[in-house]
């Protein structure tokens, strides 16, 4: 064998040896990219992840949020029914929201400021002709929502007293997470009309026997 073919033959054979290794180089570079996708897949599902946790603790905070409102629209509605009144009547408010409406946030209505000392009045009225003196004061947690705010009440119902506006529910409302009132996240819970609409039926009629 002549130097050249020997050289030929070392080539050739090189060449045999170095293909199993290019295949296995390309094998191992399609694994790499395989896992470096799946990765970055598993990195952006673990971003996003928070996203909706913190949409499912959103829910479970309304959620918790609207099971206080309601259990507050039960002793409301149940006050009226027992005494046979308007909750303005039994609250001595047309309003007890007034006062914390003014302001732009509630976050800084404290527990001495005028919107919570009134929505306190109003409860501690609410909870003892719904439960009887008895009963003792109502629970702490259903004074605030979850962040710390006064809930806020509206008599709406006592309008239906009078002929030229429609009756409307009384509301218990909550301002929120942003704590401004009358924005997207507010939190309502209506309390079932009780009076209301006989007054007014009773206001329209008088209005029309007396024109």
């Amino acid at each position: 064998m002549s130097a050249s073919q020997a050289s030929q033959w070392a080539a050739r054979r090189r060449a045999a040896l170095m293909r199993p290794a290019r295949w296995f180089a390309a094998g191992a570079t399609c694994l790499i990219l395989l896992a470096g996708g799946w990765l970055a897949l598993r990195e952006a599902r673990l971003q996003r992840q928070p996203g909706r946790t913190d949409q499912a603790v959103a829910a479970l905070r309304d959620e918790q949020v609207m099971l206080r409102l309601k259990h507050l629209a039960l002793a409301a509605n149940l006050a009226k029914v027992l005494n046979n009144s308007l909750l303005a009547d039994i609250t001595g408010e047309l309003s007890t929201e007034h006062p914390c409406v003014q302001a732009p946030r509630l976050d800084g209505h404290g527990p001495d400021s005028p919107c919570a000392a009134r929505w306190n009045r109003a409860l501690d009225a609410v909870w003892a002709k719904a439960f009887g003196p008895q009963a003792g004061p109502p629970p702490d947690w259903l004074r605030r929502d979850l962040w710390g705010r006064p809930v806020l009440l509206n008599e709406g119902e006592s309008v239906c007293q009078s002929p030229v506006v429609d009756c409307v529910n009384d509301t218990l409302r909550s301002a929120g997470p942003d704590g401004v009132v009358n924005t997207a996240d507010d939190l309502i819970a209506r309390v079932p009309p009780f009076l209301g609409p006989e007054l007014h039926r009773r206001a329209v009629e008088s209005a029309r026997q007396n024109p």
